[in-house]
């Protein structure tokens, strides 16, 4: 495997320990064996190091193992579900985090270390202000999802 500085990556083991985020490769050290992880998926990890393939420690059964990022971002388009009804009030533009596909944000802590993701969306932490947003977006790497819903009365 050939990575490069700036790529995505789907880290499944560090240190040993199994473990499951998304990352972004940053310099390389001068013997081409370590780089650091940077905008983490997983906040607490931002600058770890880990292995590159050419070392020894690298692989699926040592201490580090990685994959370039491949489900990760949302490649599919949005699915639009409409209600045929003469009745229909449509509400404000709300927005969710979509961390990968699939996989919303469901909860925050106050001080931002602490995240619960969702795998259903009707789970998902709706806002109703883009602007309050941005930072958790920020914080775990995600994008902002328009949504639009609608009431029937």
């Amino acid at each position: 495997m050939n990575f490069k500085v700036g790529d995505r990556v789907h880290v499944t083991k560090l240190d040993g320990g199994k473990v499951d985020f998304y990352a972004t490769l940053s310099d390389f050290n001068s013997r081409n064996d370590i780089t650091d992880l940077v905008n983490c998926t997983n906040r607490s990890l931002e600058g770890v190091g880990v292995y590159l393939p050419n070392d020894e420690d690298f692989g699926p059964d040592k201490e580090d193992y990685y994959t370039l990022a491949t489900d990760e971002e949302d490649s599919e388009p949005v699915e639009v579900q409409y209600i045929e009804s003469e009745n229909k009030v449509e509400l404000d533009n709300h927005y969710i985090v979509e961390v990968k596909k699939g996989l919303y944000i469901q909860d925050v802590s106050s001080n931002y270390y602490y995240f619960q993701f969702t795998k259903n969306i009707k789970n998902a932490r709706i806002y109703e202000h883009k602007e309050s947003i941005n930072r958790h977006a920020e914080l775990v790497d995600g994008r902002i999802v328009s949504i639009k819903r609608h009431i029937e009365v």
